[in-house]
């Protein structure tokens, strides 16, 4: 039997699961080493907005082409850290996490994610098939976190 057989349509999902099963299912499927790009749904801040908003990859993919996205990377490794109080960096719109696993690595190799399944590997491949490409920017800030300072990480989408 071959997994296209079993898996549930992304129509039959957003009929039978809320927004917290839709949150949680990319992390999930990125831990089975599943492509979790159809299901896709993450959280997104912004200082200048009051809530949050829940976003598709195609969704998130259209407001990285207008402006960089930022997410809160770890000191000491390319890992999004989930211990930062603050929600949103500056004024960029910010990923942020639910859960912990895979699915926020920020490992990079020569411009492309290691892990294909992770946030940024889904944004990279999702750029891709519109002729993007990412570019990754590591800044320090003041922000604490559980380990000391925390650092972010900006993505961009640039046409080459």
């Amino acid at each position: 039997m071959s997994l296209g057989t079993v898996a549930p349509s992304v129509a039959y999902l957003r009929r039978h699961l809320g927004p917290a099963e839709r949150l949680t299912l990319a992390y999930s499927l990125c831990e089975l080493e599943f492509d979790p790009s159809p299901y896709l749904m993450v959280l997104m801040f912004k200082k200048s907005q009051s809530e949050a908003v829940m976003v598709s990859l195609d969704e998130a993919f259209e407001l990285l082409k207008n402006a960089p996205i930022a997410l809160f990377k770890f000191n000491m490794m390319n890992h999004v850290d989930l211990y930062v109080r603050e929600m949103s960096y500056e004024n960029y719109l910010t990923f942020r996490p639910i859960m912990n696993g895979p699915f926020l690595s920020l490992d990079v190799d020569g411009g492309i994610p290691k892990d294909a399944n992770s946030f940024i590997g889904c944004l990279y491949r999702r750029a891709a098939k519109d002729g993007y490409r990412l570019v990754y920017e590591t800044k320090p800030t003041n922000i604490p976190s559980i380990n000391g300072l925390a650092h972010v990480f900006i993505v961009s989408a640039v046409r080459p």
